[in-house]
């Protein structure tokens, strides 16, 4: 376990480098070799011996949704009856499970599912902000590319200065950050000149807590190009207001590859609760 009074440095430190602003060593959990035995879900097994897994940074759909079934699917196929890799986090979820990033045949598995859309981030901390440079980069690929979950309606991408067009509707707004505006109670990230009229990210209290829990200061997305996860709203223009920082998903134009083996220092280093 990190100790607490090291946890909000490496916190930030994490969270930084998983955006693209500075390269830190990762701590990370123990490695091992486990034979699967069984899948739950889209995003859970256990090994042989017993060992209940949750595949970190990532949370697939659950049964009876869409999409499960192809999770599931997908899972089974690349580690049932097969021996994984597995490097966890030394922390628990709530039900006890360890959480962990699987490699199977140089695969990082955990990624695989986000980049084919068969799942989406989930970046609780600690043990999320280890793995959020991979699930923000296969996300935002899965994205670009209308996989699985994203080539629903409910995933319609369009650019911000077309945001009006989709007031009311969840929506993938893609754009680029131009200008961050901080009141007394509420943080604007402007997409356009006129605040007025263009398209804006809005956090209030809540996502501006949960932001600063990663370590995470939304001004420093200023001149990113992103993709923004909400349902967009008509206040002095278009607005998403974001509670999660998984509803931001900066965008990467790298090649696939380096998806599956992510360079060292900016997680572990394998390869919106």
């Amino acid at each position: 376990m990190i100790p607490v009074k090291n946890l909000r440095f490496k916190l930030a430190a994490l969270i930084l480098a998983a955006w693209g602003l500075i390269a830190v060593p990762i701590p990370s959990g123990a490695d091992g070799t486990f034979l699967v035995g069984r899948i739950i879900d889209g995003d859970t097994l256990v090994l042989a011996g017993g060992t209940r897994v949750r595949l970190l940074g990532i949370d697939a759909p659950e049964v009876g949704e869409p999409w499960a079934a192809e999770a599931t699917r997908s899972l089974r196929k690349m580690a049932l009856g097969k021996m994984v890799t597995m490097k966890e986090c030394n922390e628990k979820d709530p039900y006890g499970r360890t959480l962990a990033v699987l490699q199977q045949g140089g695969v990082n598995i955990n990624t695989s599912l986000l980049r084919e859309g068969l799942a989406v981030p989930l970046l609780i901390p600690p043990c999320g902000a280890l793995v959020a440079d991979h699930s923000i980069r296969a996300a935002g690929s899965a994205i670009k590319g209308r996989k699985g979950i994203y080539s629903s309606s409910a995933f319609q991408v369009v650019k911000d200065q077309n945001a009006g067009a989709v007031v009311g509707r969840r929506s993938v707004v893609f754009g680029t950050i131009r200008n961050v505006h901080r009141g007394r109670k509420v943080i604007h990230l402007n997409f356009g000149d006129n605040w007025r009229t263009d398209f804006t990210i809005v956090l209030f209290s809540r996502g501006q807590a949960r932001f600063a829990s990663m370590g995470l200061n939304p001004g420093d997305l200023l001149g990113r190009t992103v993709y923004v996860l909400g349902k967009v709203q008509e206040y002095n223009g278009p607005e998403i207001i974001v509670n999660r920082p998984e509803q931001i998903l900066p965008v990467y134009d790298g090649p696939a590859e380096s998806l599956e083996h992510p360079g060292a220092g900016k997680g572990m280093d394998m390869p919106h609760e």
